[in-house]
């Protein structure tokens, strides 16, 4: 199973929603989120878009660019 395997979002939700992850694990699930590019994936991924942690931040975005045009159904919730 790999990054983009939907059998792991559940752990890479669980891992990016936890502060008491290591930045670099939570960051890189957000990336995996953007590879698995569901509605609930991309949902957490814009939760992240503004987070004070800058790394996180950014992977969330690019996570987002990963997923493609799906993630463009949220931007207005």
């Amino acid at each position: 199973s790999g990054i983009g395997d939907p059998d792991n979002e559940p752990v890479f939700r669980k891992i990016i929603q936890d502060g008491n992850e290591p930045l670099p694990l939570r960051s890189q699930a957000a990336l995996g989120l953007g590879r698995i590019a569901s509605d609930s994936a991309i949902q957490t991924l814009w939760q992240f878009v503004e987070s004070a942690e800058k790394d996180l931040a950014e992977n969330a975005i690019v996570g987002l660019q990963l997923a493609g045009d799906p993630a463009l159904r949220f931007v207005s919730r």
